[in-house]
């Protein structure tokens, strides 16, 4: 007995919704910046290349305000990609809410989920409502 499965190409992953206290919480850095290129990396001889998306910081909501520049871990365009992979490209610019990639790995962000970029187009007075979220959290803590 033979298994079939089908998989439509229009599947799509599912994404919990966060508000913005939430976004806020969850993320290590916050800025405000534009994906300014890409390359890939190899670490070691035995180890797979990272694919880097080398972000031009604006300003920084949340994080160390000397940052110019991060560097944002990004799908392998080479291969097949996962249904649930979000890619970014040259030109995305908005406000980023990224969390680090593992604790040892200092210097290196994910923005893993849709809500972990908001276009440019779409922020609109969004920066100061954040920047009044991230002041309550510190304040809380």
């Amino acid at each position: 007995m033979g298994l079939i499965l089908s998989v439509s190409d229009g599947a799509q992953a599912m994404w919990v919704r966060l508000s913005d206290s939430q976004l806020c919480a969850q993320s290590e850095v916050i800025v405000t910046g534009e994906i300014i290129g890409q390359t890939e990396v190899k670490r070691s001889d035995d180890e797979q290349s990272l694919w880097l998306g080398v972000l031009q910081v604006d300003e920084v909501l949340k994080g160390d305000t000397q940052l110019t520049v991060l560097l944002l871990v990004l799908p392998s365009p080479k291969g097949p990609t996962a249904s649930n992979a979000i890619t970014y490209s040259k030109g995305q610019k908005g406000i980023w809410f990224l969390r680090a990639r593992t604790p040892e790995e200092t210097g290196l962000y994910l923005a893993d989920h849709p809500q972990r970029l908001v276009p440019a187009a779409d922020a609109g007075d969004r920066t100061g409502a954040i920047q009044k979220i991230i002041k309550a959290q510190a304040d809380a803590r």
